[in-house]
């Protein structure tokens, strides 16, 4: 519990220091650059946590995996960049923390830096260290979030100029993304969203359909259990110590935040950043969406919804323009705090293993070789 209250008390006064120095953007540059590393620091050197902790660690330190390079499609498929280095830490020796600080510099570096160039970064940037399902769960599906951080990197030009230069650059992310983790060629599908507007009734029938689909039905159809074992994620179809519900408060609260932007529709339309926002919507429906249909055997769409994640902060910061700024400040750090709270109180009492909480660092392990004269 220590190293959580310490991390955001850091985090709160180095966001607090950053809002204060507007205008000095070299200081806010170093600021930035410094909730960077300190929560690189926290996720990299962190022990046991995250629910494929385990693996990834075995993978560095025991298994050689080499990449088949003779075929170009299973050499894509079988995520060289992530394999390789893992593979790099085992034949130098190198600790698997390698790993996992690198994983965690690019995706709080990426993630922060492309917040930063949007306004009311101190607001995004809190709602990615403070909201459960973001910094928190980056420690639970480290790869996925890599790519993710990557994709967030190559859209972001998107939300402001739909060129074919900035089209191109994308298409360059994903298929960087996929030499991460091959789910991310999912994520070619936000090429195909309409710019100009949004029907507030379509969100709502497919919102409430996602609620109600018999999921464990569908992920018995031959041709969804096909699609899963090409990709080999038929893993995914027993995972039901997830902990992962549609009737989850984390969730609730985000659907219940989409209402002020289906309400304010007129004013998003007549807004100069209408086009971004109107993106984000869409990207912000998909992930509901896919957290929706996450409950029961299908978990799979869980792990599509992270690419959708890192986009919540730059819509939700929308609030600010949208409604007033007390209100909106209200909703968004009040019921936040109460669900990190929640989860830091439950924490400890989790019975999963690799959990995420408490959190602990290779400092108070066996992992440390100062604390185990023989590794």
């Amino acid at each position: 519990m220590i190293y959580w209250i310490v991390l955001f008390v850091v985090e709160t006064l180095l966001l607090l220091s950053y809002q204060k120095v507007a205008k000095l953007p070299a200081l806010r540059k170093g600021i930035l650059l410094l909730i960077i590393l300190s929560l690189t620091y926290f996720s990299g050197f962190r022990d046991g946590i995250g629910m494929d902790y385990t693996a990834y660690k075995e993978l560095c330190e025991h298994v050689v995996y080499q990449p088949d390079v003779s075929n170009f499609g299973l050499w894509i498929l079988s995520e060289p960049l992530v394999s390789s280095l893992q593979t790099f830490c085992y034949e130098t020796n190198l600790s698997a923390v390698l790993f996992f600080v690198t994983s965690s510099a690019i995706i709080c570096g990426l993630c922060l830096w492309v917040y930063s160039q949007f306004e009311y970064f101190v607001w995004s940037a809190f709602i990615f260290i403070f909201f459960t399902g973001l910094y928190l769960y980056s420690m639970n599906i480290t790869r996925q979030f890599v790519a993710a951080a990557i994709l967030l990197l190559g859209y972001f030009p998107l939300l402001r100029e739909n060129s074919k230069k900035n089209i191109l650059i994308y298409i360059g992310t994903v298929f960087i993304a996929v030499l991460i983790h091959h789910s991310a060629l999912f994520m070619i599908l936000p090429l195909f969203f309409g710019r100009k507007n949004f029907n507030n009734l379509f969100i709502v029938i497919i919102l409430i359909a996602s609620f109600v689909l018999p999921i464990n039905l569908i992920s018995k159809m031959p041709s969804v259990l096909e699609v899963l074992d090409v990709l080999d994620y038929t893993s995914y179809m027993d995972y039901s110590s997830s902990g992962i519900s549609k009737f989850s408060l984390s969730n609730i609260y985000l659907h219940l935040l989409l209402v002020p932007f289906l309400l304010k529709k007129k004013k998003i339309l007549n807004r100069e950043d209408s086009t971004s926002t109107i993106l984000l919507i869409k990207l912000y429906v998909i992930y509901l969406v896919l957290m929706n249909l996450s409950s029961g055997e299908l978990t799979i769409t869980y792990r599509l919804a992270v690419y959708f994640s890192v986009f919540i902060p730059l819509l939700l910061v929308k609030l600010l323009d949208l409604m007033n700024k007390a209100q909106a400040k209200a909703i968004i750090v009040i019921p936040i705090l109460i669900l990190m709270g929640v989860r830091l109180a439950t924490g400890d009492r989790l019975t999963v293993p690799n959990r995420i909480l408490p959190l602990n660092s290779i400092y108070d392990s066996n992992y440390y070789p100062y604390n185990n004269p023989t590794l």
